[in-house]
């Protein structure tokens, strides 16, 4: 923080010097010199928020175990009780700026006498700057989880999930849905693997629910 005042200083002298030396008024030297300052400030502010993003997805910073309550879990997608075992992950990574939160849940359910293995998976991306909030979509958007070139997000319909706009990968190797949604809610960014292809109205509302602010 301290660098990043000297460097501010030093920049709006430098700006001051250079405008005077040119003959400008001091009106005009004044102007110049506070919007040389704003467009630094928003620079720096870029390059933090891009270095966070980057160093959470990669793993670089390494995750905060909480016990903090769950935002989605599979109990609330499902009607069947889960079998003893499941496996809850919870992962999060904080700052001024942007708040990612990783979450993996695997379970099994009993269906007509069977065993059903689900697994869900989502991150969410909470924008605390909300000039930041079209950068970070774009990023995930633009971040393909899947492995084949082919592979994009497709806009959906994103009323039945609660969202302000919903994507869904359609991966170059399958031509039906693939289950992997990005959805797009107030100040929070969600990637969502679902553990079911095709969810149910009831079920895009419960992940709704659980995800607006």
């Amino acid at each position: 923080m301290i660098g990043y005042y000297i460097a501010l200083f030093a920049l709006v002298d430098a700006v001051k010097r250079y405008l005077k030396g040119q003959g400008a008024s001091r009106g005009t030297n004044r102007a110049l010199t506070i919007g040389a300052a704003f467009l630094f400030a928003l620079l720096v502010i870029g390059v933090i928020t891009w270095g966070l993003f980057r160093a959470y997805s990669s793993g670089l910073i390494p995750p905060e175990e909480t016990a903090e309550d769950y935002p989605l879990v599979l109990e609330d997608l499902t009607d069947e009780p889960l079998a003893d075992g499941d496996l809850l992950m919870y992962n999060a990574n904080r700052s001024p700026i942007l708040e990612r939160i990783e979450v993996q849940h695997h379970g099994t359910i009993i269906v007509g006498g069977e065993e059903q293995d689900l697994g869900l998976e989502y991150t969410v991306t909470v924008v605390k700057l909300p000039l930041l909030y079209d950068w970070c979509r774009e990023q995930i958007l633009g971040g393909i989880r899947g492995w084949m070139p082919g592979d994009v997000y497709e806009p959906r319909d994103p009323a039945p999930w609660g969202a302000e706009a919903a994507y869904e990968l359609a991966g170059s190797w399958t031509a039906g849905p693939t289950g992997w949604y990005v959805l797009c809610y107030e100040d929070r960014i969600v990637e969502l693997i679902f553990p079911w292809t095709r969810p149910t109205a009831e079920q895009m509302a419960a992940v709704g629910e659980a995800f607006r602010a």
